[in-house]
């Protein structure tokens, strides 16, 4: 079988709407819904048979047994259901299902991004606080052993392989901390 096309014109296909089996493909139709509406990854579609094409789509979601994203969970639903589909982040490149119902991408961005950034502000403090305190004992305990080991404090000694070997395990803990660091701050796009 081959992939159907929801517009072939001017020898050209385009919005596919199956997979190579012929079977439709959840996925494609919404992005083919938002192609032809709202605009899928900044693109939308202009093209010919525009109104044809959405019909066909409105008869596939129907065929399905799917609401169509324009029919599904209005904001209000959405608002009730948004914790639970943030709890299993079972995210999707262009339309996420609901309780059986589509929801366009950008409803769903508009809605769950806002509340997933004020969640995260609280894990951010908490791990930056974490990578803090371990970075800065880890250092003042390499520091001091150098010092005391420096000075011979009471006698204190340590060798030199040793204390190599300190100072050169210190990037493994600066390594992770940068790494940790830049994603729990992220620099502005």
């Amino acid at each position: 079988m081959a992939v159907k096309y929801l517009v072939s014109a001017d020898g050209k296909d385009h919005l596919p709407v199956t997979g190579e089996d012929g079977k439709p493909d959840h996925h494609l139709m919404g992005a083919a819904w938002a192609a032809l509406h709202e605009g899928y990854r900044g693109n939308k579609y202009e093209g010919p048979n525009k109104a044809e094409a959405i019909a066909k789509l409105k008869a596939m979601y129907k065929s399905e047994g799917i609401d169509t994203p324009s029919e599904s969970a209005s904001h209000g639903e959405l608002e009730q259901r948004w914790a639970l589909i943030m709890r299993f982040g079972k995210q999707r490149s262009t339309v996420h299902l609901l309780e059986g119902k589509a929801v366009s991408l950008e409803l769903w961005r508009r809605k769950i991004e806002p509340e997933a950034l004020i969640q995260d502000i609280p894990a951010r403090r908490i791990w930056g606080d974490r990578v803090l305190q371990l970075t800065v004992g880890y250092l003042s305990g390499v520091f001091s052993i150098i010092v005391l080991n420096g000075f011979r404090w009471h006698g204190f000694h340590v060798s030199d392989s040793v204390l190599i070997a300190l100072i050169r395990s210190t990037a493994y803990v600066l390594i992770p901390a940068n790494v940790v660091t830049n994603y729990l701050f992220p620099k502005p796009k």
